[in-house]
């Protein structure tokens, strides 16, 4: 056998072999599977992307491609990969309609399919998935937090994360909000508004530059969140303060369409500033959006002496402060009795809170409400209303009334924040408070006293005192040795001495007191004289 023989023989053997192996391998080759991702992050259907595996004599060429997806269940907990459908090629895409990415994260792989047998699967592929377990609105930072799971089956081949946000599911009103590393799979967005509609999606890429390709992109499922949140007032007003002897009662409106159940009352010894920080007291808190009143009883002694501010303040669930009223005081007032039978009357200033717009034009006006007394009751007088904080009023007209009028006046400030249109925007009312004028007082030098029998002419026969307002007085009457000889309460001396007898002529010692508040009694002493002729 020559060397040619030899060597065709060889030749036809390897082709044969080469026959017989392509026989043996009936299954295709794999496609590789590229990626997945939707077309429409409205409805989310994912689609599957692939390329057809390379021609090779030694395996048939695919006549088809087998789609598989990941199911979960309690017999299978870890996943097991079913068949759900089978394309003819040459297609490379593949639209799985029964399924949504909206819905969860979802995995498929790919197979080619063979004339006998399908090729082994590819690595799986698994969307990303803006996860709404993880996913977290911060009402209190008013701040939303996306937490996704990556992309698999690009490995560490991901060039970026690309997340875009909108108001409106509409694709064109997407805005790219942040391009982040491969690495991360959260993001938070601050400055959210409260009660308002978000929209975001994903978009990976990977990077193909090294093998000479266009980069890949896929989408994430359409994530939605409702930034719902409690509606706040809008509006929120302290209406009045009505100051009593022992409380302050705050009078207030918060609006019904609130659906806030988290309020409170605070007071502060001190406008709304820096000092105030210290003496800042929460009052009460409550929950009825319909409350419309508070009395403060707590420190009512000091709050007989000096203002108490307060506001209403809403609060959300963090909680909060999220609104709250005008601030307002109430209204004290300092009285003092002059010796001229004049009043001066003093009140502290009407906090206006001017840091509210609509407030920042207002003012304050004052009116002083006089109470006098009598033996019977008298009407209020409104005395002029006022811009200034102090007041004087002499009341010495009222003096020498033949029904003479009591030592005792009384007052109470009523304080009026207005607009520009003279409208009262709040109104703040003091307790009443009273002051003992210096009365004046005279006493007659000489008394003719009379028998019981022969009736009396009080200007003559008794000794009392002529006070030009009805007040309580102590008369004491001494004979010239300093022997008491009289002593009533509000009664003259008709010249009778203790034994029923008349006194004898002669000079007699009197001590006058008459009575008012605050250690200011009026005390006259002096001597008259007891004559028959």
């Amino acid at each position: 056998m020559n060397r040619k023989f030899l060597v065709l023989i060889i030749f036809n053997f390897a082709l044969t072999m080469i026959s017989y192996s392509q026989i043996i391998y009936e299954q295709p080759q794999r496609p590789t599977f590229e990626y997945i991702t939707t077309l429409d992050i409205a409805t989310g259907r994912p689609t599957l992307y692939w390329t057809p595996p390379p021609h090779n004599p030694l395996y048939p060429d695919p006549i088809g491609y087998i789609i598989y997806k990941k199911f979960v269940d309690p017999l299978h907990p870890l996943g097991i990969y079913e068949a759900i459908d089978s394309v003819l090629v040459p297609a490379t895409s593949y639209t799985d309609n029964s399924t949504s990415f909206n819905d969860g994260r979802v995995t498929y792989t790919i197979a080619s399919k063979g004339p006998t047998k399908p090729s082994q699967t590819q690595d799986p592929h698994s969307n990303i998935f803006i996860d709404p377990n993880k996913t977290f609105y911060d009402s209190c930072n008013n701040a939303i937090t996306l937490f996704w799971d990556r992309y698999l089956g690009w490995g560490n081949r991901i060039k970026k994360y690309d997340v875009y946000m909108s108001n409106n599911p509409a694709i064109a009103s997407f805005v790219l909000q942040l391009s982040l590393p491969s690495t991360t799979n959260t993001a938070r967005f601050s400055n959210i508004t409260q009660n308002q509609d978000y929209y975001f999606y994903i978009v990976a890429t990977k990077d193909t530059t090294s093998i000479g390709g266009l980069p890949y992109t896929t989408k994430s499922n359409l994530f939605y969140k409702r930034t719902a949140m409690p509606v706040h007032p809008t509006s929120m007003t302290v209406d009045s303060i009505m100051a009593e002897d022992d409380r302050n009662n705050i009078y207030f409106k918060i609006d019904p369409s609130t659906e806030l159940a988290n309020f409170q009352v605070v007071r502060w010894e001190h406008p709304d500033s820096t000092e105030s920080i210290f003496s800042r007291k929460i009052l009460h808190p409550f929950s009825d959006k319909y409350k419309t009143f508070y009395s403060d009883t707590s420190d009512s002694w000091a709050a007989r002496t000096r203002p108490f501010y307060y506001k209403i303040d809403a609060l959300n669930s963090c909680p909060k402060i999220v609104k709250v009223t005008n601030h307002a005081n109430s209204i004290t007032p300092n009285i003092v009795a002059e010796n001229n039978m004049q009043n001066r009357i003093e009140w502290d200033e009407l906090f206006i809170d001017r840091a509210i717009p609509e407030r920042s034009d207002n003012y304050a006006r004052y009116r002083v409400i006089r109470y006098a007394y009598k033996a019977t009751p008298l009407p209020p007088v409104y005395l002029p209303e006022t811009d200034q904080t102090e007041l004087i009023d002499d009341v010495s007209e009222l003096s020498g009334d033949p029904d003479p009028y009591s030592i005792k006046f009384c007052y109470q400030i009523e304080a009026f924040e207005r607009n520009l249109l003279g409208q009262i925007a709040m109104f703040s009312k003091s307790r009443i408070q009273c002051v003992d004028i210096i009365p004046g007082v005279v006493m007659p030098n000489a008394i003719m006293p009379a028998d019981y029998t022969t009736g009396f002419d009080k200007t003559r026969n008794i000794l009392a005192p002529t006070i030009t307002f009805r007040a309580n007085y102590t008369l004491s009457i001494y004979n010239r040795w300093g022997s008491l000889i009289f002593s009533s309460e509000n009664m003259g001396w008709d010249g009778h001495m203790p034994d029923g007898q008349l006194a004898r002529e002669g000079t007699y010692i009197y001590r006058l007191v008459v009575h008012t508040v605050g250690n200011r009694d009026v005390i006259k002493e002096g001597s008259f004289v007891v004559v028959y002729k």
